[in-house]
Protein backbone atom coordinates (compact mmCIF):
# COMPACT_ATOMS: atom_id res chain seq x y z
CA UNK A 1 0.00 0.00 0.00
CA UNK A 2 1.82 3.36 -1.17
CA UNK A 3 2.18 6.19 1.79
CA UNK A 4 -0.11 9.09 1.85
CA UNK A 5 1.33 12.46 0.64
CA UNK A 6 0.95 13.76 4.24
CA UNK A 7 1.44 11.58 7.89
CA UNK A 8 -0.55 13.85 10.86
CA UNK A 9 0.81 13.81 14.12
CA UNK A 10 -0.82 16.00 17.17
CA UNK A 11 1.06 18.44 19.58
CA UNK A 12 1.00 17.44 22.75
CA UNK A 13 2.35 19.27 26.14
CA UNK A 14 2.50 17.00 29.43
CA UNK A 15 2.77 20.03 31.44
CA UNK A 16 -0.43 21.49 30.80
CA UNK A 17 -3.85 21.19 29.19
CA UNK A 18 -3.78 23.55 25.47
CA UNK A 19 -6.26 25.95 24.53
CA UNK A 20 -5.21 25.64 21.24
CA UNK A 21 -4.91 22.56 19.33
CA UNK A 22 -1.94 21.46 17.39
CA UNK A 23 -1.36 19.35 14.22
CA UNK A 24 2.02 18.12 12.34
CA UNK A 25 1.77 17.65 9.13
CA UNK A 26 4.83 15.56 7.37
CA UNK A 27 5.34 16.02 3.54
CA UNK A 28 6.60 12.11 2.71
CA UNK A 29 8.05 12.78 -0.08
CA UNK A 30 11.86 11.58 0.79
CA UNK A 31 14.90 13.26 0.34
CA UNK A 32 16.41 11.21 -2.33
CA UNK A 33 14.00 10.02 -5.22
CA UNK A 34 14.89 6.57 -4.43
CA UNK A 35 14.70 6.77 -1.03
CA UNK A 36 11.72 4.77 0.74
CA UNK A 37 8.19 6.58 1.94
CA UNK A 38 7.57 6.11 5.87
CA UNK A 39 4.07 5.86 7.12
CA UNK A 40 5.42 7.14 10.79
CA UNK A 41 8.52 9.08 9.76
CA UNK A 42 9.18 10.86 12.55
CA UNK A 43 9.20 7.09 15.00
CA UNK A 44 11.73 6.18 11.89
CA UNK A 45 13.84 9.14 13.34
CA UNK A 46 12.94 8.32 16.48
CA UNK A 47 12.11 11.61 17.20
CA UNK A 48 8.76 11.35 18.41
CA UNK A 49 9.01 13.13 21.78
CA UNK A 50 6.11 16.35 22.03
CA UNK A 51 3.87 14.72 19.28
CA UNK A 52 1.70 11.74 19.09
CA UNK A 53 0.92 9.58 15.43
CA UNK A 54 -2.80 9.29 14.48
CA UNK A 55 -4.03 6.08 14.14
CA UNK A 56 -6.94 6.96 11.85
CA UNK A 57 -6.44 7.68 7.85
CA UNK A 58 -5.18 11.16 6.78
CA UNK A 59 -9.05 11.85 5.78
CA UNK A 60 -9.90 11.60 9.09
CA UNK A 61 -7.95 13.34 10.44
CA UNK A 62 -8.44 16.30 8.30
CA UNK A 63 -12.08 16.23 9.23
CA UNK A 64 -11.11 16.48 12.90
CA UNK A 65 -8.68 19.53 11.64
CA UNK A 66 -12.31 20.41 10.63
CA UNK A 67 -14.46 19.94 13.85
CA UNK A 68 -12.12 21.63 15.40
CA UNK A 69 -12.02 24.77 13.53
CA UNK A 70 -15.81 24.52 14.11
CA UNK A 71 -15.52 24.53 17.51
CA UNK A 72 -13.43 27.49 17.66
CA UNK A 73 -16.04 29.11 15.86
CA UNK A 74 -18.06 30.10 18.43
CA UNK A 75 -17.32 33.18 19.63
CA UNK A 76 -17.30 36.67 18.53
CA UNK A 77 -14.51 36.42 16.73
CA UNK A 78 -14.59 34.03 13.22
CA UNK A 79 -12.11 30.82 13.75
CA UNK A 80 -8.21 31.15 12.61
CA UNK A 81 -5.85 28.75 11.27
CA UNK A 82 -2.27 29.42 11.75
CA UNK A 83 0.17 27.40 9.55
CA UNK A 84 3.75 27.53 10.46
CA UNK A 85 6.59 26.81 7.04
CA UNK A 86 10.32 26.46 8.16
CA UNK A 87 12.93 27.00 5.61
CA UNK A 88 15.99 25.63 4.10
CA UNK A 89 18.55 23.69 5.58
CA UNK A 90 16.11 21.85 8.46
CA UNK A 91 15.70 18.01 8.75
CA UNK A 92 12.57 15.94 9.99
CA UNK A 93 13.77 17.00 13.97
CA UNK A 94 14.49 20.69 13.23
CA UNK A 95 11.15 20.96 11.76
CA UNK A 96 9.39 19.07 14.54
CA UNK A 97 11.41 21.32 17.21
CA UNK A 98 10.64 24.72 15.79
CA UNK A 99 6.53 24.01 15.33
CA UNK A 100 6.82 22.61 18.61
CA UNK A 101 7.92 25.08 20.40
CA UNK A 102 5.84 27.92 18.33
CA UNK A 103 2.99 26.11 19.93
CA UNK A 104 3.72 25.82 23.12
CA UNK A 105 4.66 29.21 23.50
CA UNK A 106 1.17 30.27 21.96
CA UNK A 107 -0.20 28.24 24.27
CA UNK A 108 1.69 29.50 27.66
CA UNK A 109 1.52 33.09 26.40
CA UNK A 110 -1.47 34.01 23.75
CA UNK A 111 -5.39 33.61 24.64
CA UNK A 112 -6.40 32.88 21.57
CA UNK A 113 -9.55 30.57 22.12
CA UNK A 114 -10.66 30.87 18.56
CA UNK A 115 -7.23 29.15 16.83
CA UNK A 116 -6.00 25.71 15.47
CA UNK A 117 -2.21 25.40 15.03
CA UNK A 118 -0.48 23.78 11.92
CA UNK A 119 3.15 22.86 11.65
CA UNK A 120 4.02 22.03 8.23
CA UNK A 121 7.33 20.22 7.50
CA UNK A 122 8.19 19.80 3.47
CA UNK A 123 11.18 17.97 2.64
CA UNK A 124 14.15 20.20 3.30
CA UNK A 125 17.38 18.29 4.03
CA UNK A 126 20.20 19.48 6.70
CA UNK A 127 23.65 19.96 5.38
CA UNK A 128 25.64 17.27 6.92
CA UNK A 129 29.72 17.06 6.18
CA UNK A 130 30.42 13.83 7.17
CA UNK A 131 31.46 10.36 5.37
CA UNK A 132 27.84 9.75 4.54
CA UNK A 133 27.22 12.45 2.81
CA UNK A 134 30.59 12.73 1.12
CA UNK A 135 30.09 9.26 0.03
CA UNK A 136 26.50 10.41 -1.78
CA UNK A 137 28.25 13.12 -3.40
CA UNK A 138 30.51 10.97 -4.94
CA UNK A 139 28.33 8.27 -6.27
CA UNK A 140 25.59 10.34 -7.92
CA UNK A 141 28.29 12.06 -10.24
CA UNK A 142 27.67 12.04 -13.72
CA UNK A 143 29.67 10.04 -15.49
CA UNK A 144 31.46 12.75 -17.31
CA UNK A 145 32.05 14.63 -14.31
CA UNK A 146 33.49 11.24 -12.45
CA UNK A 147 35.84 11.37 -15.73
CA UNK A 148 36.68 14.91 -14.81
CA UNK A 149 37.57 14.31 -11.19
CA UNK A 150 39.55 11.11 -11.58
CA UNK A 151 41.77 12.69 -14.60
CA UNK A 152 42.21 15.67 -12.53
CA UNK A 153 43.73 13.50 -9.17
CA UNK A 154 45.28 11.25 -11.64
CA UNK A 155 46.72 14.91 -13.12
CA UNK A 156 48.48 15.74 -9.98
CA UNK A 157 49.71 12.91 -9.01
CA UNK A 158 51.55 12.96 -13.13
CA UNK A 159 52.81 16.44 -12.11
CA UNK A 160 55.24 14.74 -9.51
CA UNK A 161 55.82 11.88 -11.68
CA UNK A 162 56.82 13.17 -14.90
CA UNK A 163 58.53 16.04 -15.93
CA UNK A 164 57.22 16.86 -19.83
CA UNK A 165 55.64 20.31 -20.98
CA UNK A 166 53.13 17.72 -22.96
CA UNK A 167 52.02 16.30 -19.73
CA UNK A 168 52.15 19.62 -17.74
CA UNK A 169 49.22 20.97 -20.17
CA UNK A 170 47.36 18.38 -20.17
CA UNK A 171 47.42 17.91 -16.34
CA UNK A 172 46.43 21.46 -16.22
CA UNK A 173 43.66 21.19 -18.28
CA UNK A 174 42.13 18.33 -16.40
CA UNK A 175 42.99 19.79 -12.66
CA UNK A 176 40.76 22.47 -14.05
CA UNK A 177 38.21 20.44 -14.89
CA UNK A 178 38.32 18.78 -11.44
CA UNK A 179 37.92 21.93 -9.49
CA UNK A 180 35.34 22.85 -11.46
CA UNK A 181 33.80 19.62 -10.76
CA UNK A 182 34.72 19.81 -6.73
CA UNK A 183 33.04 23.38 -7.15
CA UNK A 184 29.93 21.41 -7.88
CA UNK A 185 29.87 18.97 -5.43
CA UNK A 186 30.24 21.96 -3.14
CA UNK A 187 26.99 23.18 -4.64
CA UNK A 188 25.69 20.03 -4.12
CA UNK A 189 26.47 19.53 -0.28
CA UNK A 190 25.16 22.83 0.81
CA UNK A 191 21.86 21.23 -0.36
CA UNK A 192 20.56 24.44 -1.11
CA UNK A 193 19.38 23.28 -5.11
CA UNK A 194 18.19 20.27 -3.89
CA UNK A 195 15.84 22.00 -1.67
CA UNK A 196 14.75 24.03 -3.95
CA UNK A 197 13.69 21.51 -5.88
CA UNK A 198 11.90 20.00 -3.13
CA UNK A 199 10.00 23.15 -1.89
CA UNK A 200 8.56 23.95 -5.50
CA UNK A 201 7.83 20.22 -6.46
CA UNK A 202 7.12 18.59 -3.13
CA UNK A 203 6.70 21.46 -0.76
CA UNK A 204 4.08 23.37 -3.12
CA UNK A 205 1.82 20.60 -4.15
CA UNK A 206 1.12 18.96 -1.04
CA UNK A 207 0.78 22.10 0.91
CA UNK A 208 -1.78 23.29 -1.88
CA UNK A 209 -3.52 19.90 -1.62
CA UNK A 210 -3.96 19.85 2.07
CA UNK A 211 -5.52 23.21 2.04
CA UNK A 212 -8.24 21.97 -0.71
CA UNK A 213 -8.87 19.09 1.51
CA UNK A 214 -9.41 20.90 4.01
CA UNK A 215 -11.67 23.48 2.41
CA UNK A 216 -13.50 20.43 1.30
CA UNK A 217 -13.79 19.09 4.86
CA UNK A 218 -14.54 22.04 6.58
CA UNK A 219 -17.61 22.41 3.57
CA UNK A 220 -19.23 19.18 3.63
CA UNK A 221 -19.56 19.92 8.01
CA UNK A 222 -21.46 23.20 6.76
CA UNK A 223 -23.43 21.16 4.46
CA UNK A 224 -24.17 18.91 7.07
CA UNK A 225 -25.39 21.05 9.34
CA UNK A 226 -27.10 22.78 7.29
CA UNK A 227 -29.01 19.86 6.18
CA UNK A 228 -29.33 19.12 10.05
CA UNK A 229 -31.25 22.66 10.41
CA UNK A 230 -33.69 21.96 7.35
CA UNK A 231 -32.39 24.70 5.60
CA UNK A 232 -30.89 24.93 1.65
CA UNK A 233 -27.18 24.98 1.93
CA UNK A 234 -25.83 28.59 2.07
CA UNK A 235 -22.38 29.53 1.85
CA UNK A 236 -22.95 33.04 2.89
CA UNK A 237 -24.28 31.61 6.02
CA UNK A 238 -21.04 30.56 7.17
CA UNK A 239 -18.47 32.30 8.64
CA UNK A 240 -14.56 32.31 6.79
CA UNK A 241 -12.19 31.09 8.27
CA UNK A 242 -9.01 33.16 8.35
CA UNK A 243 -6.04 31.49 7.22
CA UNK A 244 -2.43 32.73 8.71
CA UNK A 245 1.10 32.03 7.96
CA UNK A 246 4.24 32.26 9.73
CA UNK A 247 7.10 31.34 7.09
CA UNK A 248 10.68 31.33 7.68
CA UNK A 249 13.59 31.27 4.98
CA UNK A 250 12.41 29.27 2.03
CA UNK A 251 9.11 28.26 3.73
CA UNK A 252 8.46 32.19 2.49
CA UNK A 253 8.91 30.78 -1.22
CA UNK A 254 6.62 28.03 -0.47
CA UNK A 255 4.14 30.08 1.32
CA UNK A 256 3.35 32.95 -1.51
CA UNK A 257 3.47 30.30 -4.27
CA UNK A 258 0.86 28.07 -2.64
CA UNK A 259 -1.51 31.10 -2.38
CA UNK A 260 -0.98 32.03 -5.53
CA UNK A 261 -1.86 28.29 -6.79
CA UNK A 262 -5.00 28.32 -4.43
CA UNK A 263 -5.71 32.05 -5.83
CA UNK A 264 -8.87 32.15 -8.13
CA UNK A 265 -7.14 33.53 -11.30
CA UNK A 266 -10.28 34.20 -13.30
CA UNK A 267 -10.99 36.55 -10.63
CA UNK A 268 -11.92 39.59 -12.76
CA UNK A 269 -11.11 41.20 -9.48
CA UNK A 270 -7.75 39.98 -9.34
CA UNK A 271 -6.57 39.88 -13.08
CA UNK A 272 -7.07 43.31 -14.00
CA UNK A 273 -5.70 43.96 -17.65
CA UNK A 274 -2.85 42.99 -19.66
CA UNK A 275 -1.73 46.46 -19.88
CA UNK A 276 -0.97 46.20 -15.87
CA UNK A 277 -3.99 47.96 -14.21
CA UNK A 278 -3.98 47.61 -10.59
CA UNK A 279 -5.99 45.03 -8.80
CA UNK A 280 -7.13 44.68 -5.34
CA UNK A 281 -8.74 41.12 -5.27
CA UNK A 282 -10.37 40.34 -1.88
CA UNK A 283 -8.87 37.47 0.37
CA UNK A 284 -11.44 35.02 0.02
CA UNK A 285 -9.46 32.04 -0.63
CA UNK A 286 -12.08 28.53 -1.95
CA UNK A 287 -15.46 28.30 -0.07
CA UNK A 288 -14.52 28.62 3.43
CA UNK A 289 -11.36 30.70 4.01
CA UNK A 290 -9.96 33.99 4.11
CA UNK A 291 -6.10 35.41 3.79
CA UNK A 292 -5.32 37.18 6.84
CA UNK A 293 -2.04 37.15 8.36
CA UNK A 294 1.25 37.08 6.49
CA UNK A 295 4.53 36.68 8.83
CA UNK A 296 7.93 36.45 6.79
CA UNK A 297 10.94 35.95 8.93
CA UNK A 298 14.08 36.00 6.71
CA UNK A 299 12.35 35.40 3.27
CA UNK A 300 14.54 33.59 0.89
CA UNK A 301 12.74 35.72 -2.17
CA UNK A 302 14.45 38.12 -4.50
CA UNK A 303 14.25 42.22 -2.87
CA UNK A 304 12.69 42.21 -6.67
CA UNK A 305 9.56 41.02 -5.22
CA UNK A 306 8.60 44.20 -4.29
CA UNK A 307 10.67 46.51 -6.46
CA UNK A 308 9.63 45.57 -10.00
CA UNK A 309 6.74 46.17 -11.43
CA UNK A 310 5.79 42.83 -13.37
CA UNK A 311 3.85 40.22 -11.67
CA UNK A 312 5.12 37.53 -9.62
CA UNK A 313 4.07 34.63 -6.74
CA UNK A 314 4.55 37.56 -3.92
CA UNK A 315 2.44 40.01 -5.07
CA UNK A 316 -0.49 38.22 -6.39
CA UNK A 317 -0.60 36.12 -2.14
CA UNK A 318 0.69 39.84 -0.61
CA UNK A 319 -2.55 41.65 -2.30
CA UNK A 320 -5.31 39.24 -0.84
CA UNK A 321 -3.65 39.28 3.05
CA UNK A 322 -5.15 41.77 5.50
CA UNK A 323 -1.83 41.94 7.52
CA UNK A 324 1.70 41.45 6.41
CA UNK A 325 5.23 41.60 8.53
CA UNK A 326 8.72 40.96 7.13
CA UNK A 327 11.44 40.65 9.73
CA UNK A 328 15.13 40.98 8.26
CA UNK A 329 18.18 41.85 8.75
CA UNK A 330 21.91 42.94 6.88
CA UNK A 331 24.29 40.08 8.41
CA UNK A 332 21.94 37.15 7.67
CA UNK A 333 24.89 34.97 5.83
CA UNK A 334 22.79 31.96 5.21
CA UNK A 335 21.17 34.26 2.62
CA UNK A 336 24.17 36.26 1.47
CA UNK A 337 26.34 33.35 0.95
CA UNK A 338 24.45 30.13 0.31
CA UNK A 339 21.45 31.89 -1.36
CA UNK A 340 23.32 34.77 -3.48
CA UNK A 341 25.39 32.65 -4.55
CA UNK A 342 23.55 29.57 -5.64
CA UNK A 343 20.93 31.87 -7.36
CA UNK A 344 23.96 33.79 -9.42
CA UNK A 345 23.75 30.85 -11.66
CA UNK A 346 19.87 31.04 -12.12
CA UNK A 347 18.86 34.79 -10.93
CA UNK A 348 18.49 36.96 -14.35
CA UNK A 349 20.49 39.82 -13.89
CA UNK A 350 23.36 41.18 -15.21
CA UNK A 351 25.00 43.32 -11.96
CA UNK A 352 25.28 42.38 -7.94
CA UNK A 353 23.28 44.83 -6.47
CA UNK A 354 19.89 42.94 -7.69
CA UNK A 355 20.53 39.31 -6.75
CA UNK A 356 20.31 39.81 -2.94
CA UNK A 357 17.25 38.35 -1.11
CA UNK A 358 13.98 39.97 0.90
CA UNK A 359 15.44 38.60 4.39
CA UNK A 360 18.75 41.20 3.73
CA UNK A 361 16.80 44.20 3.34
CA UNK A 362 17.57 46.75 6.14
CA UNK A 363 15.42 50.24 7.00
CA UNK A 364 17.79 53.24 5.70
CA UNK A 365 19.50 55.02 9.22
CA UNK A 366 17.63 58.88 8.74
CA UNK A 367 20.70 60.58 10.40
CA UNK A 368 24.54 59.37 8.56
CA UNK A 369 25.97 58.62 12.56
CA UNK A 370 26.90 56.55 15.26
CA UNK A 371 23.86 56.17 16.30
CA UNK A 372 21.37 55.43 13.89
CA UNK A 373 17.22 56.12 14.99
CA UNK A 374 15.98 52.90 16.17
CA UNK A 375 11.71 52.11 16.74
CA UNK A 376 9.35 53.55 13.90
CA UNK A 377 11.67 56.16 11.40
CA UNK A 378 9.02 56.96 9.66
CA UNK A 379 6.50 57.98 12.32
CA UNK A 380 6.32 62.00 11.83
CA UNK A 381 5.40 61.01 8.12
CA UNK A 382 2.95 59.12 8.94
CA UNK A 383 1.33 61.65 11.64
CA UNK A 384 1.28 64.13 8.02
CA UNK A 385 -0.03 61.87 6.03
CA UNK A 386 -0.24 57.75 5.82
CA UNK A 387 -1.05 58.19 2.20
CA UNK A 388 1.72 59.76 0.97
CA UNK A 389 4.19 57.78 2.75
CA UNK A 390 6.43 55.82 0.37
CA UNK A 391 8.49 52.94 2.32
CA UNK A 392 11.12 52.14 -0.64
CA UNK A 393 12.42 55.43 0.66
CA UNK A 394 13.11 53.63 3.68
CA UNK A 395 14.33 50.61 2.66
CA UNK A 396 17.90 49.81 1.32
CA UNK A 397 20.12 46.48 0.36
CA UNK A 398 23.58 46.84 1.14
CA UNK A 399 26.29 45.28 -1.31
CA UNK A 400 28.92 46.29 1.43
CA UNK A 401 30.70 48.44 -0.96
CA UNK A 402 27.58 50.90 -0.53
CA UNK A 403 24.41 50.74 0.75
CA UNK A 404 21.40 51.05 -2.27
CA UNK A 405 18.53 52.80 -1.39
CA UNK A 406 15.82 50.30 -3.29
CA UNK A 407 13.88 54.36 -4.17
CA UNK A 408 16.60 54.17 -6.73
CA UNK A 409 15.80 51.15 -8.06
CA UNK A 410 12.20 51.34 -8.91
CA UNK A 411 10.82 52.24 -11.86
CA UNK A 412 9.60 55.32 -12.38
CA UNK A 413 6.77 54.29 -15.53
CA UNK A 414 5.10 51.74 -13.01
CA UNK A 415 4.51 53.19 -9.30
CA UNK A 416 2.83 49.57 -8.45
CA UNK A 417 5.78 48.32 -6.74
CA UNK A 418 5.60 51.44 -4.42
CA UNK A 419 2.00 50.71 -3.49
CA UNK A 420 2.87 47.17 -3.11
CA UNK A 421 6.02 47.78 -0.64
CA UNK A 422 3.85 50.05 1.36
CA UNK A 423 1.46 46.38 2.44
CA UNK A 424 4.30 45.27 4.59
CA UNK A 425 5.71 46.48 7.61
CA UNK A 426 9.58 45.87 8.27
CA UNK A 427 11.39 45.03 11.05
CA UNK A 428 15.05 45.60 10.46
CA UNK A 429 17.22 43.40 13.13
CA UNK A 430 20.63 43.69 12.11
CA UNK A 431 21.47 45.58 15.49
CA UNK A 432 19.01 43.84 17.44
CA UNK A 433 20.23 43.19 21.15
CA UNK A 434 18.02 41.03 23.67
CA UNK A 435 18.17 38.34 25.51
CA UNK A 436 17.97 34.55 24.69
CA UNK A 437 14.83 31.76 24.85
CA UNK A 438 14.05 34.03 28.33
CA UNK A 439 17.52 34.02 29.73
CA UNK A 440 18.60 36.05 32.44
CA UNK A 441 21.68 37.80 32.53
CA UNK A 442 23.40 40.18 29.93
CA UNK A 443 21.84 40.91 26.37
CA UNK A 444 23.51 39.76 23.93
CA UNK A 445 23.48 39.80 19.87
CA UNK A 446 21.17 37.67 18.96
CA UNK A 447 21.69 37.80 15.09
CA UNK A 448 24.45 39.73 14.23
CA UNK A 449 26.98 42.07 15.59
CA UNK A 450 26.49 46.22 14.85
CA UNK A 451 26.79 46.76 10.97
CA UNK A 452 27.84 50.74 10.66
CA UNK A 453 27.19 50.17 6.71
CA UNK A 454 30.84 51.03 5.98
CA UNK A 455 33.73 49.33 3.83
CA UNK A 456 36.02 48.84 6.80
CA UNK A 457 33.88 48.62 9.61
CA UNK A 458 31.43 46.08 7.60
CA UNK A 459 34.76 44.05 6.27
CA UNK A 460 35.73 43.27 9.96
CA UNK A 461 32.25 42.87 11.55
CA UNK A 462 31.57 40.40 8.62
CA UNK A 463 34.96 38.70 9.29
CA UNK A 464 33.78 38.41 13.25
CA UNK A 465 30.36 37.36 12.46
CA UNK A 466 31.33 34.67 9.54
CA UNK A 467 33.41 33.30 12.72
CA UNK A 468 30.58 33.41 15.56
CA UNK A 469 27.92 31.59 12.56
CA UNK A 470 30.52 28.61 12.11
CA UNK A 471 30.85 28.48 15.38
CA UNK A 472 27.38 28.52 16.38
CA UNK A 473 27.20 31.21 18.90
CA UNK A 474 25.19 33.47 16.78
CA UNK A 475 22.36 32.26 14.16
CA UNK A 476 22.36 34.58 11.49
CA UNK A 477 19.28 32.98 9.65
CA UNK A 478 17.20 31.18 12.45
CA UNK A 479 18.23 33.46 15.81
CA UNK A 480 14.68 36.00 15.39
CA UNK A 481 13.26 32.56 17.44
CA UNK A 482 15.52 32.82 20.01
CA UNK A 483 15.23 36.56 20.72
CA UNK A 484 12.44 36.97 23.60
CA UNK A 485 11.38 40.36 21.68
CA UNK A 486 11.08 39.07 18.07
CA UNK A 487 9.94 35.72 19.35
CA UNK A 488 6.96 36.84 20.97
CA UNK A 489 6.28 39.80 18.43
CA UNK A 490 6.27 36.76 15.83
CA UNK A 491 3.84 34.91 17.34
CA UNK A 492 1.76 37.36 18.30
CA UNK A 493 1.71 39.34 15.00
CA UNK A 494 0.56 36.10 13.34
CA UNK A 495 -2.21 34.98 16.20
CA UNK A 496 -3.62 38.32 17.41
CA UNK A 497 -2.73 41.07 14.64
CA UNK A 498 -1.15 44.14 15.30
CA UNK A 499 -3.88 46.06 16.86
CA UNK A 500 -4.53 43.49 19.28
CA UNK A 501 -0.87 42.92 19.85
CA UNK A 502 0.00 46.46 20.95
CA UNK A 503 -2.76 45.74 23.64
CA UNK A 504 -0.13 42.72 25.28
CA UNK A 505 2.31 45.55 25.76
CA UNK A 506 0.55 48.10 26.54
CA UNK A 507 1.24 49.75 30.41
CA UNK A 508 -1.74 51.06 32.11
CA UNK A 509 0.58 53.82 33.58
CA UNK A 510 1.21 55.42 30.05
CA UNK A 511 -2.59 55.14 29.29
CA UNK A 512 -3.21 57.04 32.37
CA UNK A 513 -0.46 59.57 32.45
CA UNK A 514 -1.81 60.82 28.67
CA UNK A 515 -1.77 64.73 28.48
CA UNK A 516 -4.91 66.26 28.14
CA UNK A 517 -4.10 67.25 24.38
CA UNK A 518 -3.84 63.77 23.47
CA UNK A 519 -6.84 62.56 25.30
CA UNK A 520 -9.20 62.64 22.41
CA UNK A 521 -6.78 60.04 20.58
CA UNK A 522 -7.05 56.62 20.30
CA UNK A 523 -5.55 55.00 22.89
CA UNK A 524 -3.68 52.88 20.37
CA UNK A 525 -1.31 55.89 19.57
CA UNK A 526 -0.23 55.64 23.13
CA UNK A 527 0.62 51.80 22.42
CA UNK A 528 1.88 52.44 19.34
CA UNK A 529 4.23 54.93 21.00
CA UNK A 530 5.34 52.34 23.68
CA UNK A 531 5.73 49.97 21.18
CA UNK A 532 8.15 51.67 19.26
CA UNK A 533 10.37 52.92 22.82
CA UNK A 534 10.08 48.97 23.22
CA UNK A 535 11.81 48.10 19.71
CA UNK A 536 14.03 50.98 19.97
CA UNK A 537 15.25 50.05 23.42
CA UNK A 538 16.16 46.31 21.72
CA UNK A 539 17.74 48.83 18.64
CA UNK A 540 14.95 47.49 16.04
CA UNK A 541 14.34 49.67 13.37
CA UNK A 542 10.67 49.64 11.76
CA UNK A 543 9.37 50.89 8.77
CA UNK A 544 5.39 51.19 9.83
CA UNK A 545 2.95 50.40 6.83
CA UNK A 546 0.64 53.31 6.45
CA UNK A 547 -2.03 50.25 6.09
CA UNK A 548 -1.90 49.90 9.99
CA UNK A 549 -1.55 53.08 10.74
CA UNK A 550 -4.87 53.71 9.16
CA UNK A 551 -6.45 50.91 10.06
CA UNK A 552 -5.39 49.61 13.52
CA UNK A 553 -4.73 52.91 14.97
CA UNK A 554 -7.36 55.18 12.86
CA UNK A 555 -9.88 52.87 12.80
CA UNK A 556 -10.37 53.46 8.79
CA UNK A 557 -11.92 50.39 6.99
CA UNK A 558 -9.12 48.19 5.98
CA UNK A 559 -11.05 47.70 2.29
CA UNK A 560 -10.98 51.11 1.25
CA UNK A 561 -7.97 51.44 2.37
CA UNK A 562 -6.11 48.87 0.68
CA UNK A 563 -8.40 49.54 -2.32
CA UNK A 564 -7.09 53.16 -2.01
CA UNK A 565 -3.66 52.24 -1.65
CA UNK A 566 -3.45 49.98 -4.50
CA UNK A 567 -5.27 52.73 -6.64
CA UNK A 568 -7.64 50.16 -7.84
CA UNK A 569 -10.10 51.57 -10.25
CA UNK A 570 -13.15 49.52 -12.17
CA UNK A 571 -13.23 48.68 -15.46
CA UNK A 572 -15.50 50.91 -16.70
CA UNK A 573 -14.90 50.09 -20.02
CA UNK A 574 -15.69 46.63 -19.65
CA UNK A 575 -19.06 45.91 -20.30
CA UNK A 576 -21.68 44.21 -18.08
CA UNK A 577 -22.08 40.74 -17.98
CA UNK A 578 -25.64 40.76 -17.07
CA UNK A 579 -26.32 42.99 -20.17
Amino acid sequence: MPSPLLVFYRFRDQDRLPTIPGYFAVSTAPDNVEDPEYNNPLAHAGISDGVELFNDSPEAIIRQIAIDLEAANQGAEPPELIIAIHGYNTDLTAAKDRHLDTWRYANRHITAKNTVFLGYRWPSEQVRLDSKTLKKVVTSLPVLLSAFLGAGIVSVLLLFIVDSLFVTLISSVAIFLAIFTIALMILRISGYFRDSYRATNFGVPDLVELIRQLDQAIENLHIQQAEQAGQPYDPKNFRRIKLNFIAHSMGAFVTTNVLRILSDVFDRNSIGTISGIEKAPDGDLGNVFRLGRLVLVAPDIPFTAITLGRANFLKSSLRRCEEAYLFSNEGDLALRIASTAANYFIYPTSSRQWGHRLGNVTVRPMQRAKDPVYGIVNGAELAADPLQVKLLRYLEINTLMKPVPLEQLEKEDNPDEESIANLFTYFDCTDYVDFKDDTQGKPTNILSYRLDRGLVANTIAYIRLLISWTSGKIDTHGGYFNGKLTKDMINKLAFLGFEDYLKTIADPTLLASMSPEKSDRSPQFARLQQFSELCASKRIQIAFSPERYLVDLMGRGRTVVRTTMLQAQPNVEQPDPQE
